[in-house]
């Protein structure tokens, strides 16, 4: 279903609908989900029994100690493998056997989180019986706390957990609304169900009251993948019942994710009972809360705005639809969705950036590197840099963490970085490349190749060429690369050039004149056509960027930016 369609459904329905919230509603709340808490464990795990100090692993998201970790856990025969079903909770339960210890972990981590703008918005819907039922797997507070700031206080919400099952018996029974049933347990009670064998099934009594609520209203599941057996068997139960989800089931997910195998099996056979089934995709549980509330004309948002004041609520333009949807400009952004945390700190003799790139010339190295105080900082295997940097007195060499605020200016780091996701680009794409401090310029190696048959239609040129009357000079078609900040995001620039071989002071003039007469007329359809081009060769549909050399990793959104259309 649209997600226009949804906000404007659930206006109508939306005392008829009871809400399901998984890991994906809590991470806003600044919890972390557990794809991040899985590796954690294994990093603990890595580090404790390979009797490594937990400094030179602290930041696992770097590729090379990511893949040394992976590598380590792969090996094991009692731990599982990646995108096992039950990999959180085995990892779990290896990690800190003790039900009193995983207790203490969760807590440790719970306690940190803040509702965010979707709990306030929830909180308010539950306070005044618009959302009557909300159930969930998480361990955290933040409904209570929301319930709490919103309502004065926890006194007017049910919350029924593992240890006080009864209690959703007793609201259902007596429609005593709101109830908030966590079927996983609490972060401070007794009962927990967080390894393999204790979710290998459900309390008997909220199991029963959760599956009673769907045979009289429908369902919203937001923030869950649908991994765990048990919770996707009682979604099943439901639909075994007399008239299951009158007003609809509705699975939301995060718009490009597929979603997990059985969710989608679960919605086809609601459908084959009748029942409306439908994904809805998301951009985050925030925005379709502020969206849902948005369309609600009576809704509390003086309150949301009191208690959201500080929270930053960030809202991407829609994907355009049709020939006359959105954009209403094209922009030549594409947002760095991931990139390295943590490069190589080398401790020697070494001078400055010349000599480093000499020395790594000399050496045919897959490194690189830039100069700070503190010593080199590099991408590359250890070998390698070893190798290099050996000659120069090496005298250390350890993790450094490459820190965000780093990125929001021209930096060392955003240098470094900007040059290993020009590398990468290259490497793929089989582009030469030059690089000044902040930019690279990329060519094809080969323009006459018929790889490059739909860039050469997009310029409606070839892509090379000389440059008339002046001896020497060599144009070609390219683009110049650099990273900028923005929305407290990292974008990489992509600007279509014209770039040129044997450039001096003499020629420079007839260069730029060449370059103007070339691309005068590039605007609009034609610029389109380019920045479309060069995003799908760049990003495309597998936008992971892995390169040869393994130096970095980088993920970047499928699309360039695009605008949304003014409001007056």
């Amino acid at each position: 279903m649209p997600y226009d369609q949804f906000v404007r459904s659930f206006s109508l329905r939306k005392h008829r609908l009871s809400w399901f919230l998984g890991a994906g509603a809590s991470a806003s709340g600044g919890i972390p989900t557990a794809w991040q808490l899985s590796w954690e464990f294994k990093a603990q795990l890595y580090s404790s029994k390979r009797k490594i100090p937990a400094t030179e692993i602290r930041d696992i998201s770097h590729p090379t100690v990511r893949d040394r970790i992976q590598e380590f856990i792969s090996e094991s025969t009692d731990l599982p493998k990646p995108n096992d079903p039950d990999e959180y909770a085995r990892l779990f339960e290896a990690a800190y056997p003790s039900p009193s210890d995983r207790r203490d972990f969760l807590e440790r981590h719970i306690t940190v989180g803040k509702p965010s703008t979707g709990h306030i918005i929830l909180a308010l819907m539950m306070r005044d019986g618009v959302a009557r039922v909300v159930w969930t797997t998480n361990f955290d507070v933040l409904i209570e706390d929301a319930f709490s700031a919103v309502g004065g206080s926890s006194g007017g919400l049910t919350t029924a957990t593992l240890d006080s099952a009864q209690l959703a018996s007793q609201v259902v029974s007596q429609e005593r609304w709101p109830l908030y049933g966590k079927i996983h347990g609490d972060f401070r009670s007794d009962y927990l169900k967080n390894s393999s064998e204790e979710l290998t099934s459900q309390n008997d009594t909220l199991s029963k009251e959760l599956v009673a609520v769907a045979c009289r209203t429908g369902l919203v599941v937001t923030g869950y993948s649908g991994r765990d057996d048990s919770v996707m068997d009682l979604f099943e139960n439901a639909l075994e019942q007399d008239r299951p989800f009158p007003s609809g089931l509705f699975w939301t997910s995060r718009a490009g994710e597929e979603p997990y195998s059985r969710v989608l099996e679960l919605l086809q056979s609601a459908r084959s009972k009748g029942v409306e089934a439908n994904l809805v995709p998301i951009q985050s549980f925030d925005e379709l809360m502020h969206d849902l509330a948005n369309f609600i004309s009576d809704f509390d948002m003086e309150t949301v705005e009191h208690h959201c004041a500080g929270n930053q609520r960030w809202s991407a333009a829609p994907e355009p639809e049709g020939k006359n949807g959105y954009p209403i400009i094209r922009l030549n952004a594409v947002l760095v969705e991931k990139m390295p945390e943590a490069c190589t700190l080398v401790k020697c003799e070494i001078g400055g950036y010349e000599e480093i790139q000499n020395a790594i010339d000399k050496a045919s190295a897959k490194i690189i590197a830039t100069r700070k105080r503190e010593g080199v900082l590099a991408f590359g295997s250890d070998a390698e840099i070893r190798r290099v940097f050996t000659p120069f007195g090496l005298s250390d060499v350890e993790n450094y963490e490459l820190a965000q605020h780093r990125m929001r200016y021209d930096s060392q780091e955003r240098g470094l970085i900007s040059k290993a996701l020009a590398t990468t680009i290259a490497e793929r794409l089989d582009l030469t490349i030059d690089h000044s401090r902040s930019r690279s310029r990329l060519r094809p190696r080969d323009p006459a190749a018929e790889k490059w048959k739909p860039l050469r239609k997009a310029t409606n040129n070839p892509l090379t060429g000389k440059v008339p009357k002046t001896v020497g000079l060599t144009w070609y078609e390219g683009i110049e690369l650099q990273l900028d900040w923005a929305d407290d995001s990292v974008w990489l620039l992509i600007e279509p050039r014209i770039l040129f071989d044997g450039l001096d002071l003499e020629n420079r003039h007839a260069a730029s004149s060449h370059a103007r007469e070339m691309t005068f007329n590039r605007y609009n359809q034609s610029a389109n056509s380019l920045i479309d081009y060069w995003t799908k060769a760049i990003a495309g549909e597998q936008s992971l960027l892995n390169g040869e050399t393994e130096i970095a990793s980088f993920q970047l959104h499928s699309k360039s930016g695009h605008s949304w259309r003014a409001q007056s």
